[in-house]
């Protein structure tokens, strides 16, 4: 699947507070273990390991340390309401790149360097390409330092 900027942000107009939610990552780690009764738009994924499923466009997180139990799995579907990932780093990141045409249009944040990465879609093939420009992505929790509680990295 294949999401442009503008088509996430309608879709997250079109369902925020009534089917999923955009907490912060305290929130998810102390009280909700990601089960709140509501989907996030947001699947922290910073402080574990992730693998990648591309038959379903799915990919399955496992918590270490602090987040030990914070296992989910996430899938990148229309209906689903996931719109960014919080990745350990670049190579985390590096994971979701393929020639499949496969999750086009998901949204990143490199965690340990504040950066916003974005997976383009050229064809079949699905890069990281390092978002520069805020306005591109529309999506409120990139906006200053709502998400992290530190600014996000735009140059």
């Amino acid at each position: 699947m294949n999401r442009t900027p503008t088509q996430a942000y309608f879709y997250y107009k079109s369902i925020r507070g009534t089917t999923a939610k955009a907490p912060k990552p305290e929130t998810v780690r102390t009280r909700y273990n990601y089960n709140w009764g509501m989907e996030s738009f947001i699947a922290y994924c910073h402080v574990g390991t992730i693998t990648v499923n591309f038959t379903d466009e799915t990919f399955a997180f496992n918590g270490t340390g602090t987040w030990q139990d914070r296992d989910k799995t996430f899938s990148w579907a229309p209906d689903s309401a996931l719109l960014t990932v919080v990745a350990k780093d670049l190579s985390m990141i590096k994971q979701f790149e393929n020639n499949q045409g496969k999750f086009g249009g998901l949204t990143f944040i490199d965690y340990s360097t504040k950066k916003v990465y974005r997976l383009v879609m050229n064809g079949t093939l699905v890069t990281a390409m390092q978002v520069f420009e805020q306005q591109l992505l529309r999506l409120p929790w990139f906006v200053g330092s709502v998400l992290l509680d530190e600014s996000l990295i735009w140059n």
